[in-house]
């Protein structure tokens, strides 16, 4: 079943000004994650889907040059009418990290209303919403202990809605808040015993499957490894180091070890590798199908004028 129209809310974050000038603004953003949102069917019924991070994932690419509107959603998915642009999707990144996709909204000053441009850089408008094509896949399941009614598949990003009240995905999880959610999230800690870095929300870990272990006993390295929400029956990895400050750890050498360790979590979103097979195309039909579109402007009659 493929529904013609989803929403699915995130966060901007207006305090962390990428660029301003007399033309534009550029914020970052929180632009959609994995997890289970609520909708309601053609006869008003509540529903649950879930949206994986593999789907997810694979369509992070529709969401690169998105158009945007702010406050509220136009009727339909794509924009139809030029004059209600406001803005575009920029620089749409795969963040494993949070299971989610990042970017950037370019606001077009001269078609935004200064008090509300105002407002997204005061941090008071915060949150976006992605209207977008999928299949709805009728297979009620459970992830991380929530059930869900069905499964969305091939998503195909339309256009983003920014300023809006709050939305599925609300702040601090998505939306124009993307350095101060990631700070909360990964902001190292410093306790008696150990310097901690977490790599990875651990909201998106199945509880209950972490478990310490140590990488280098003479350096006093160690580490917490869990499983994804998204691949419960996957390997292992890793959502915290922990250094041993006994060991001579400091915070400067703690993230000077994991910068250079740790695996990049974050990709460049591209179109997918695979080829879909195409149909065989007769030239004569699709040459008797164009002249039927163009009516009396085709080709023949246009080169006897």
């Amino acid at each position: 079943m493929r529904d013609n129209f989803v929403r699915v809310s995130a966060e901007i974050d207006g305090t962390k000004i990428i660029e301003e000038n007399e033309e534009n603004l550029v914020v970052p953003a929180i632009l959609a994650r994995e997890g289970i949102f609520p909708f309601k069917d053609h006869i008003g019924k509540t529903t649950l889907g879930y949206r994986p991070a593999s789907e997810l994932k694979n369509a992070a690419f529709t969401a690169e040059g998105a158009w945007v509107v702010s406050e509220k959603h136009i009727d339909t998915v794509f924009v139809e009418d030029a004059e209600a642009i406001q803005g575009r999707v920029e620089k749409t990144r795969w963040c494993s990290d949070i299971n989610g996709i990042i970017g950037q909204i370019r606001w077009f000053k001269k078609a935004c209303d200064p008090k509300f441009l105002d407002a997204v850089k005061a941090g008071t408008k915060k949150d976006v919403s992605f209207a977008y094509f999928c299949e709805k896949d009728i297979m009620p399941g459970e992830w991380s202990g929530q059930k869900y009614d069905f499964v969305q598949r091939k998503l195909m990003f339309g256009h983003l809605a920014a300023g809006i009240p709050e939305g599925r995905c609300p702040s601090p999880f998505c939306g124009m808040q993307l350095d101060a959610a990631l700070k909360a999230m990964f902001d190292p800690e410093v306790t008696e015993d150990y310097i901690r870095i977490r790599v990875r929300d651990p909201g998106v870990f199945v509880d209950g499957s972490f478990r310490t272990i140590v990488l280098s006993a003479g350096e006093g390295i160690h580490a917490i490894i869990g499983k994804f929400k998204s691949d419960p029956q996957g390997a292992t990895v890793i959502q915290n180091y922990m250094f041993e400050r006994s060991k001579g750890w400091t915070m400067e050498k703690a993230q000077a070890w994991v910068d250079k360790h740790k695996e990049d979590s974050f990709e460049e979103t591209k179109e997918p590798d695979k080829i879909l097979p195409k149909e065989k195309v007769d030239p004569e039909k699709e040459l008797e199908r164009s002249r039927e579109l163009l009516g009396p402007y085709h080709l023949n009659d246009i080169t006897k004028r």
